[in-house]
């Protein structure tokens, strides 16, 4: 933490200093001919160039010790996009000649310029607009940014596909900053994220997906990569005869069930509900009942637990000013009560509105405020978080922007 003090001392030391030189280029304008600058202004540009790319190096060196020291980037982020307007405003000034009315022999320069620019959504970094990439919804990503979403698809598939703001972002828009290997990379997970019935090399050593075998009737799929052979119907390594019993998926199966466990019926996947209602929907987009496993809307079964529907309400209302600090009694079952009904009213909300930015107060938040967590991916912020009004979700921007995926269900009658 000296290290990042003693950047942000010389960040705004300089940025300071930049301030002193806007106020010397507007205090030393003079007459003077367009291909005869003073000495003292070329000085000044060059000296104010030099500041300029000074402070831009300590602004990466910062983000770069926030990374390094495992801490919240959001914050140097933030404060590096206070830091780089006040840049790029104090960049846009120039010094412009002034007509010389007495000399015809001095010439009038025409107006200074500057090329447009555009701020990553990301990163907050300003770029050129011809740097600039223009996603499908009208967010601005930088290349480095938008090629990270792509490879973080590629690993994660809460991340897949590829979205900004619930549109997906077409691959065309990042091939030319993607490399050979991660294209395909990418590729391979697009078939394996789309494939619902998915196999994977027995090898535990290896674990690679299988891709679907092209042929009908074979039993058994090699894998390209250590060369083991796996059986499509047991999903473990090839045998003779019979396919046996998977004796570990029938233990697996047998905890799940003393668990309360749901298995998602399309991938396969084991599911652990912890809050919220009976509406089920996978990491690979099947919605299915929590009960009874069956597609979403095909059963009559119920929509919530009261028990856990009455400890999310509390987790919301600890949370908000009011709960922080004693309530009557009366008070907390009455909020109780409103936040208790708004989850049965909007428990399949869509966050259409935009999310409200709760940020970190002081002293309410002592030293031993263990910071927000993001309600989808569960890291830790301790400078602010995005909260939905409607069904009190808190999430990262992170996953805001690219991880609430677009619905198909728009007919429910609490999607506003």
């Amino acid at each position: 933490m000296e290290v990042i003090t003693a950047l942000d001392n010389d960040i705004a030391a300089l940025t300071a200093q930049l301030q002193e030189i806007r106020v010397f280029n507007k205090q030393s304008k003079g007459k003077h001919a367009l291909n005869n600058l003073p000495d003292h202004e070329i000085a000044s540009s060059a000296f104010h160039s030099e500041v300029e790319q000074t402070i831009t190096s300590l602004l990466n060196l910062r983000i770069a010790h926030y990374i390094a020291n495992d801490l919240p980037i959001p914050a140097a982020i933030e404060h590096a996009s206070i830091l780089d307007d006040e840049l790029n405003g104090i960049s846009a000034l120039s010094i412009i000649d002034q007509e010389d009315e007495d000399d015809p022999l001095v010439g009038l320069p025409g107006p200074s310029t500057t090329a447009p620019t555009s701020h990553c959504v990301a990163c907050y970094s300003q770029l050129p607009l011809g740097d600039i990439i223009r996603t499908p919804c009208g967010d601005h990503y930088c290349g480095d940014c938008l090629k990270e979403l792509f490879l973080l698809a590629t690993k994660d598939e809460n991340y897949f596909p590829p979205r900004c703001c619930r549109q997906k972002v077409p691959i065309e828009l990042i091939t030319p900053v993607l490399s050979p290997e991660e294209l395909k990379a990418f590729q391979s997970a697009s078939i394996e994220f789309t494939t619902k019935n998915r196999l994977y090399c027995s090898n535990v050593g290896c674990g690679k997906f299988l891709a679907p075998p092209t042929a009908s009737g074979l039993d058994v799929v090699t894998c390209d990569k250590c060369l083991s052979q796996t059986c499509i119907q047991c999903k473990k390594a090839e045998h003779t005869g019979d396919c046996p019993e998977d004796e570990a998926l029938q233990a697996t199966l047998v905890l799940a069930a003393e668990m309360n466990w749901q298995r998602c019926n399309a991938c396969k996947s084991m599911i652990e509900l912890d809050t919220g209602c009976y509406h089920m929907r996978c990491k690979c987009g099947h919605q299915f009942c929590y009960i009874c496993g069956v597609e979403w809307k095909k059963c009559r079964c119920a929509q919530w637990d009261e028990n856990r529907l009455v400890a999310r309400a509390n987790v919301i209302v600890n949370r908000e000013p009011a709960g922080r600090r004693r309530m009557a009694p009366a008070e907390r079952a009455q909020r109780m009560g409103v936040v208790r009904q708004e989850l049965i009213e909007r428990h399949q909300c869509t966050h259409p509105r935009r999310l409200e930015k709760i940020e970190r107060q002081r002293p309410e938040h002592g030293a031993n405020w263990p910071g927000f967590q993001c309600e989808m991916c569960n890291s830790r912020l301790f400078y602010h978080i995005l909260r939905c009004t409607r069904c009190h979700i808190q999430v990262c921007d992170r996953c805001r922007r690219n991880r609430i995926a677009a619905r198909d269900d728009d007919d429910d009658d609490d999607v506003w």
